[in-house]
């Protein structure tokens, strides 16, 4: 191999080296963090956009409250269903509005309502094993990506600050088929 063609190959290695050691590096923080979180509180708001099958475009704000023990999911807009809540615990979920509690049985069932999937990317936040990651610029800010599994049925993706390791968004995509975009809001924890 000539030398001429040889410089661009060790500039594409020397690049890609560099963007593999950027991702390493988020991982790592975003492991320490999930660590620290693992027994702390975190809270968001999540602007959903969802598009199921059918093909109608459904948009909802919700606010997210999880702990270790519990995730808390309420809806804010539309109004019309604004203040009906979903209580996760231990595999089960419970719908509640005012003083009317309706159990909804396994998770599982619910992972690509809205609700459901917000409880699915607090749990993938918490605990979920990073399964690929990389980083990307949007405008003039740098992301770092991480694919989380969730379980056999979704993926889900959420960009997080380059920085700060705070979540900005996530998708939720089932069969390779995106279910919903989440903006997040607000984002807090306490470790």
């Amino acid at each position: 191999m000539s030398k001429r063609a040889l410089l661009p190959v060790l500039m594409i290695s020397l690049l890609l080296s560099a963007c593999g050691t950027s991702a390493a590096e988020a991982e790592r923080r975003l492991e320490a963090q999930r660590d620290a979180l693992a027994a702390g509180t975190m809270s968001f708001t999540a602007f959903i956009t969802a598009q199921p099958p059918s093909g109608e475009v459904f948009a909802c704000v919700l606010t997210c409250s999880a702990t270790p023990e519990e995730t808390v999911v309420t809806v804010q807009k539309p109004e019309a269903v604004s203040g009906i809540s979903a209580t996760a615990r231990r595999g089960e979920t419970a719908l509640r509005y005012g003083e009317v509690l309706l159990a909804l049985g396994p998770e599982e069932a619910q992972a690509d309502s809205p609700i459901g999937a917000t409880v699915l990317l607090a749990e993938a936040l918490r605990s979920g094993h990073i399964v690929r990651c990389w980083t990307e610029r949007a405008g003039d800010a740098l992301l770092f990506a991480a694919e989380l599994y969730v379980d056999d049925a979704h993926g889900l993706t959420v960009w997080f600050d380059a920085d700060t390791l705070v979540p900005r968004h996530a998708s939720l995509l089932r069969g390779g088929a995106e279910l919903l975009r989440c903006e997040l809001q607000g984002y807090s924890s306490l470790g």
